[in-house]
């Protein structure tokens, strides 16, 4: 059983990432004012860059959380950032003259730009200490997941 602890730990990291980019895809969709060709095609290169999480994952898992497939990951992770601000700053661009959806956005988008040098930092350290780089890689998830949660329990609190 212990020698299937890095098959989990990578696939309970990625579970989280899908989990996150699920949610949030769904929080910008419904931000949409319309769909056109741009938001089509961005989100297309974020759907096929979360589409590789599998492989990545299995390589890293396969290999008992080696330096290269875990940098291979990180720069995955990157990759499917690069494609989620895409997306997101497609949706922006239609939004931008509406002040109080920016207003919510900006703060998000530095949050965003922030996790992207993270994933960036987590793929150089990937080849010195993977564990070190699925620590950076787990961060990122908590630094979407805590103000979530936060946010839940604090409207939670309000209505009872």
């Amino acid at each position: 059983m212990f020698k299937l602890w890095p098959f989990f730990a990578i696939y309970l990291v990625s579970f989280v990432f899908v989990a996150i980019y699920w949610i949030n895809h769904h929080n910008q969709l419904t931000a949409a004012r319309y769909v056109n060709a741009r938001l089509i095609w961005a989100n297309n290169a974020l759907l096929f860059a979360l589409s590789l999480i599998p492989f990545a994952t299995a390589y890293v898992g396969d290999t008992g959380i080696a330096p290269f497939p875990t940098m291979v990951y990180g720069a995955l992770q990157f990759a499917c950032g690069l494609a989620y601000n895409l997306f997101v700053s497609t949706i922006g661009a239609d939004r931008r003259d509406d002040g109080e959806f920016m207003q919510r956005f900006r703060p998000r988008r530095m949050q965003d730009l922030a996790a992207l040098g993270v994933y960036a930092a987590g793929a150089a350290l990937a080849l010195l200490s993977p564990i070190g780089a699925l620590a950076l890689y787990a961060l990122v998830a908590l630094a979407y997941l805590v103000p979530g949660l936060l946010a839940g329990a604090a409207r939670r609190r309000r209505t009872h």
